[in-house]
C-alpha cells in the first residue's frame, strides 16, 4: 500500500487547505528476527520525533498533525497494525510492543530525541521509557493512562470486533453514523485503516482475531497498570497532554503522574475529548515542536 495510501494523503491536504508532501513522505521498514516492522518517514532522514499511534489505527493516525507541522519525523505503524507484522497471538501489551519496536527506532531513527505516543502508543512509549532510556530522550504523552480501563474502550471494540464485510460500502455502513452529514473524510480515514482481501472482502489493517489462549482483552487491560511503574521509572523531561472532555486520562490520572514523574509538564487542551491529534492537530502539534525544541 504506497500509491493509494499517499494519494489519500494528498486528498487530505487538499481537504485541509495544506501543501500536498511531494517529497516529504515515504513508507520505510526494518526487521529484526525476521519481524518487520513498517513506518512513515516524514521530512529528512535524521528524524528527530518518533510517533506512536493509539490501539486499532496506525502511522497515518498522525497525518493531520505532520502535514501541518513540520517536523522531520518517523511515525511507526505499531506490531498488529498497519503494515507491520502481527504477533503469533494476537494480544499486544505495552512491553511488548516496546521491545518490538526498539530496533525499528534505533535503526530507523536513531537521532530522534522526543518520542510522542498517543493512548496505546503512549503506554507503550512509557515502556520504552523505562525498558530503553536511551531511545526516548524525551518523552510525549497524548491523553494515555495507566488506569485505562476496558469499558473506557467499549464502543470502539464493539465497532471493531467485527472484522468480515463483503464491500468497503458494507464496511462504511458499519461504522458510519449518520449525523455526521459528509462521509467523505470518514471513508478516507477507513480507506487508510482497513484492506481488501484476495476474496474481495474487506476487513480492518490491524489484527483483530481472537486469541486462541483466552480473553485477549482480560490479558491487555491486566497488563495495562503496569503502565505506572514504568511511569515512575521514567528519568527525561516529560510532557503530558489531556483532553478536557477525555473519558481516558482522568484528573485523579494526571495528579498520580505529577507524583511518580519527577520532570512532569501537564497541558490540558480545551473542548476535546481522547483523540487530540484529530481534533485539534494544530494546538497539539504547536505544544510537541516547542517541548521537543528544547
Amino acid at each position: 500500500m504506497t500509491t493509494a495510501e499517499f494519494a489519500l494523503v494528498d486528498e487530505l491536504a487538499d481537504s485541509i487547505d495544506v501543501a500536498r508532501p511531494t517529497g516529504r513522505l515515504r513508507r520505510e521498514s526494518w526487521v529484526e528476527g525476521g519481524f518487520a516492522t513498517s513506518a512513515l518517514r516524514w521530512g529528512a532522514d535524521r528524524s528527530e520525533v518518533v510517533f506512536l499511534h493509539g490501539g486499532s489505527m496506525n502511522a497515518h493516525a498522525w497525518d493531520s498533525l505532520l502535514l501541518q507541522t513540520p517536523f522531520n519525523a518517523l511515525a511507526l505503524d505499531l506490531p498488529g497494525h498497519g503494515d507491520t507484522d502481527w504477533f503469533e497471538e494476537p494480544v499486544y501489551v505495552p512491553e511488548d510492543l516496546a521491545q518490538a519496536v526498539a530496533p525499528a527506532m534505533q535503526a530507523l531513527a536513531p537521532s530522534a530525541r522526543t518520542v510522542v505516543g498517543h493512548s496505546l502508543g503512549g503506554l507503550t512509549a512509557l515502556a520504552l521509557a523505562a525498558q530503553r532510556p536511551d531511545l526516548v530522550g524525551r518523552l510525549v504523552l497524548v491523553d494515555s493512562s495507566p488506569a485505562a480501563r476496558r469499558d473506557d474502550s467499549e464502543a470502539l471494540r464493539a465497532m471493531v470486533s467485527r472484522s468480515d464485510f463483503s464491500s468497503f460500502e458494507e464496511l462504511l455502513t458499519h461504522v458510519l453514523d449518520p449525523a455526521r452529514g459528509d462521509s467523505r473524510p470518514l471513508r478516507r480515514k477507513l480507506l487508510l485503516n482497513a484492506r481488501e482481501l484476495p476474496d474481495g472482502r474487506w476487513s480492518w489493517r490491524h489484527d483483530a482475531r481472537e486469541s486462541t489462549k483466552g480473553d485477549k482483552w482480560e490479558a491487555v487491560f491486566t497488563a495495562v497498570p503496569r503502565g505506572w511503574e514504568h511511569a515512575a521509572a521514567v528519568r527525561c523531561p516529560t510532557l503530558l497532554l489531556r483532553g478536557e472532555r477525555s473519558t481516558v486520562l482522568s484528573e485523579e490520572d494526571v495528579e498520580r503522574y505529577v507524583e511518580l514523574v519527577p520532570d512532569l509538564r501537564v497541558e490540558v487542551l480545551p473542548g476535546v475529548g481522547h483523540h487530540l491529534q484529530g481534533e485539534r492537530p494544530l494546538a497539539l502539534g504547536a505544544l510537541i515542536a516547542e517541548f521537543a525544541a528544547h
